[in-house]
């Protein structure tokens, strides 16, 4: 039985129209256009929508990346932080000459590998501890970061500079250093150059053109690393923006976005920026090319207007044949033949599959939705619309949505998986609309491979690209959920904070290589302790969290963690012929039914992880929330 799709016969009905009477070519003009204003419009709409969804989509993952490499950075300001105070206060107690002082100050340079040097400075600013080999004492009375250090009680941080000793952009972490009586004696300062920042941005910057900044409170370029140019240091120093940066940071300092051409380089980015936390007076800014990022969307956005185009073009000239035909009523009946398989040029092509529907039954289907499906066409005719979807799931859930939509604005669009013959599935942009009471017609796009492509960008952006646990960004989404569970049925959560003992030692004897396999292996081991629906999260270094949900008691949580730690402890194969051993402290929040956020509970595990390591590492310690001004350790349960 021979098929007759739907622009067939409409057209159809106009061509006779036209040809019965002559007072109804001036009507069929009309539609005409309105045909293709209809067909544009709808064209352009749907076109727009689907370019704020990927503008969005970038907009989250630039988010998304400027709050992870605001975490490294707050986690290494805080390292550096600690270190400092730390010095600082052996000064305080045992003042500049004492062996412990220089010991301290070597301890804690050695804490912090990344940087160029950990110098102290008298109070008249002569730096005479933590000099080069060779090296002669020298002032830095003249900067500003000095004089500014001796009216702080806090970590300063200095405006981007050239170093004294190293001849290159750094900049200067320091602190104030007292006597016992309070006075400003000196400072001890750390040194870190911008291409250690560099080297941070370029492991964690993906993307063609995609580029991270670091600026300072005054807003200098601190650092700067471009796929573009990735070895450039252009504008270090300086405060060269755009001016989209300055309006969004002027109406909020911490956190925004914006989508304007870099200063720098010209290049249209998303640029997300996110402040670090108090008091580190640095922003990291993350930004992903509109070219590259938007550039599926274009070829999309080409291809629909080619077709569009095309549709228009054919109406345009079925219209204009109209007129001729009433003047030659003798080729009339053949220029329609002609300008009907134009038209069904349209509907057959290759890169668009339609169908049209009545009671959830294809009456008819192209060849290209046919091609799509891996199937004939006569295959489809007649049979219900649950042979293309994956599972009858599927088909009731897209009939309920489309449904509801077509009801109201008739028309539904969205995005699902189609089955194959052979039984591979498939992702499309469905589009549908309502043409009789009874009868829709549905078009679908092949997106299979941008949706795998947005599934990867992602999973990156909520996955530790080392280890492939959950990031802290997950982690935080599984908590949510697990805390609103614990909240609805009264079951238990944990917060398990893990810190690799020895793992320095590993990087020290073996090398960089052989610690991310420890930090691989032990990721592995910790998710196979556990069960699967438990969360296992990576936050960077040597730290692990292990959120565990539905144990009954907490000797359960303990004897998991106990679990954790013997696998930690078994030897891992670094090299060939080299075996190496590395432990763990780990620290245990509960959740108490107290609406407690997730940043307290982390917190909490963090303290009690540390009360595990000065006592002895290698064990378990259980913290209990205390009371306003007890001691951290009172409500802290042993557990070895």
């Amino acid at each position: 039985m021979k098929s007759i799709r739907f622009v067939d016969r409409l057209i159809d009905g106009v061509v006779t129209s036209l040809i019965r009477s002559r007072q109804l070519l001036l009507k069929t003009v009309v539609g005409v256009f309105l045909i293709a204003s209809i067909l544009i419009a709808s064209t352009w709409h749907n076109l727009r929508e689907s370019r704020d969804y990927h503008v969005q989509r970038g907009v989250d993952a630039s988010i998304n990346q400027a709050r992870l490499l605001s975490y490294e950075l707050n986690t290494e300001m805080r390292l550096i932080d600690n270190a400092l105070s730390t010095i600082a206060h052996e000064f305080h107690q045992a003042g500049a000459t004492a062996q412990t002082f220089e010991s301290a100050v070597t301890n804690q340079a050695a804490l912090l590998p990344f940087s160029k040097a950990v110098r102290v400075a008298d109070a008249n600013g002569m730096v005479r501890l933590g000099l080069l080999p060779n090296e002669q004492p020298f002032s830095i009375a003249d900067r500003a970061y000095f004089e500014e250090v001796k009216r702080s009680d806090k970590m300063v941080i200095s405006e981007p500079l050239v170093s004294h000793s190293f001849k290159e952009w750094s900049v200067v972490l320091s602190r104030r250093l007292e006597g016992e009586n309070g006075t400003f004696k000196g400072a001890v300062f750390v040194v870190l150059d911008v291409e250690h920042f560099r080297k941070l941005f370029q492991k964690l910057t993906p993307g063609e053109d995609s580029a991270t900044t670091l600026r300072s409170a005054e807003g200098r370029l601190v650092a700067r690393y471009s796929q573009a140019d990735p070895t450039s240091h252009i504008g270090v120093g300086g405060t060269l923006t755009s001016t989209a940066l300055k309006q969004t940071v002027r109406r909020n300092p911490d956190h925004g976005w914006f989508i304007t051409p870099t200063a720098l380089d010209g290049i249209e980015r998303i640029t997300a920026y996110q402040r670090l936390s108090s008091p580190y007076s640095l922003t990291v800014y993350t930004g992903i090319s509109t070219e590259s990022y938007l550039r599926p969307w274009r070829s999309e956005a080409v291809r629909v207007w080619s077709l569009t185009g095309l549709c228009v073009l054919l109406m345009a000239l079925g219209a204009g044949s109209l007129f001729l035909h009433q003047q030659r009523e003798l080729t009339d009946k053949l220029r329609n033949a002609e300008l009907l398989k134009e038209q069904n040029f349209f509907v057959e092509n290759d890169l668009i599959g339609m169908i049209k529907v009545r009671d959830r039954k294809i009456l008819w289907a192209n060849k290209a939705m046919a091609r799509m499906l891996g199937k004939h066409v006569s295959d489809l005719n007649q049979q219900s619309k649950l042979c293309i979807y994956p599972d009858k799931e599927t088909y009731e859930q897209i009939g309920r949505l489309s449904s509801e939509a077509l009801s109201h604005n008739k028309h539904f669009r969205t995005e699902v998986q189609l089955k194959k013959s052979n039984g591979q599935t498939f992702w499309v942009d469905a589009n549908a609309a309502q043409i009789t009471e009874t009868d829709t017609v549905w078009i679908f796009v092949d997106v299979d491979a941008h949706k795998k492509l947005q599934q990867e960008t992602e999973h990156q952006a909520t996955h530790d690209a080392l280890t492939g646990l959950a990031n802290r960004r997950l982690m935080v989404m599984q908590m949510e959920r697990f805390i609103a569970l614990a909240n609805r049925h009264l079951s238990s959560v944990a917060v398990c904070f893990i810190d690799l003992d020895g793992f320095k030692a590993v990087n020290d004897t073996y090398g960089h290589d052989a610690g991310d396999i420890v930090l691989q292996t032990v990721a592995k081991r910790l998710k196979g302790a556990v069960r699967e629906y438990d969360c296992v999260a990576r936050l960077g270094g040597d730290e692990f969290v292990v959120v565990l949900t539905g144990r009954n008691d907490r000797e359960s949580v303990v004897h998991t963690m106990q679990r954790c730690l013997q696998e930690v402890l078994v030897p891992i194969v670094v090299e060939d012929i080299h075996t190496t051993k590395v432990g763990c402290s780990i620290g245990i929040a509960y959740y108490e039914f107290d609406n407690e956020s997730c940043d307290s509970l982390i917190e909490r595990a963090d303290e009690a992880m540390y009360v595990a390591k000065h006592a002895g590492k290698g064990r378990v310690i259980e913290s209990n929330r205390r009371p306003l001004g007890e001691n951290p350790n009172e409500n802290s349960t042993a557990a070895t």
